[in-house]
Protein backbone atom coordinates (compact mmCIF):
# COMPACT_ATOMS: atom_id res chain seq x y z
CA UNK A 1 0.00 0.00 0.00
CA UNK A 2 2.73 2.49 0.94
CA UNK A 3 4.59 1.93 -2.32
CA UNK A 4 1.40 2.55 -4.28
CA UNK A 5 0.79 5.74 -2.28
CA UNK A 6 4.28 7.06 -2.94
CA UNK A 7 4.06 6.33 -6.67
CA UNK A 8 0.68 8.09 -6.80
CA UNK A 9 2.09 11.15 -5.02
CA UNK A 10 5.15 11.20 -7.28
CA UNK A 11 3.14 10.86 -10.49
CA UNK A 12 -0.01 12.85 -9.66
CA UNK A 13 0.63 14.74 -6.44
CA UNK A 14 -1.68 14.55 -3.45
CA UNK A 15 -5.43 14.30 -3.94
CA UNK A 16 -7.40 17.46 -3.24
CA UNK A 17 -8.74 16.12 0.06
CA UNK A 18 -7.80 13.51 2.60
CA UNK A 19 -11.23 11.92 2.13
CA UNK A 20 -10.48 11.44 -1.57
CA UNK A 21 -7.16 9.83 -0.66
CA UNK A 22 -8.88 7.55 1.84
CA UNK A 23 -11.26 6.41 -0.90
CA UNK A 24 -8.37 5.63 -3.22
CA UNK A 25 -6.70 3.53 -0.52
CA UNK A 26 -9.95 1.66 0.17
CA UNK A 27 -10.23 0.91 -3.56
CA UNK A 28 -6.62 -0.32 -3.54
CA UNK A 29 -7.44 -2.76 -0.73
CA UNK A 30 -10.49 -4.05 -2.62
CA UNK A 31 -8.34 -4.68 -5.70
CA UNK A 32 -5.27 -6.05 -3.89
CA UNK A 33 -6.39 -7.39 -0.51
CA UNK A 34 -6.99 -10.98 0.43
CA UNK A 35 -10.48 -11.83 -0.76
CA UNK A 36 -11.33 -8.16 -1.29
CA UNK A 37 -10.91 -7.37 2.40
CA UNK A 38 -10.74 -3.66 3.14
CA UNK A 39 -9.29 -2.19 6.31
CA UNK A 40 -11.78 -0.11 8.22
CA UNK A 41 -11.78 3.62 7.59
CA UNK A 42 -10.39 4.43 11.03
CA UNK A 43 -7.33 2.20 10.55
CA UNK A 44 -6.62 3.62 7.10
CA UNK A 45 -7.05 7.18 8.38
CA UNK A 46 -4.59 6.53 11.24
CA UNK A 47 -2.01 5.42 8.69
CA UNK A 48 -2.63 8.26 6.24
CA UNK A 49 -3.01 11.23 8.59
CA UNK A 50 0.67 11.60 9.59
CA UNK A 51 1.72 11.40 5.92
CA UNK A 52 -1.01 13.84 4.87
CA UNK A 53 -0.04 16.36 7.56
CA UNK A 54 3.67 16.13 6.77
CA UNK A 55 3.13 16.61 3.05
CA UNK A 56 0.63 19.42 3.53
CA UNK A 57 2.98 21.15 5.97
CA UNK A 58 0.45 21.21 8.79
CA UNK A 59 2.38 19.25 11.42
Amino acid sequence: MYITLMVRIHDQGLPATQAEWLGEVQEWFVANGDGGEVLDERTIRRRLTPIWKALRGSC
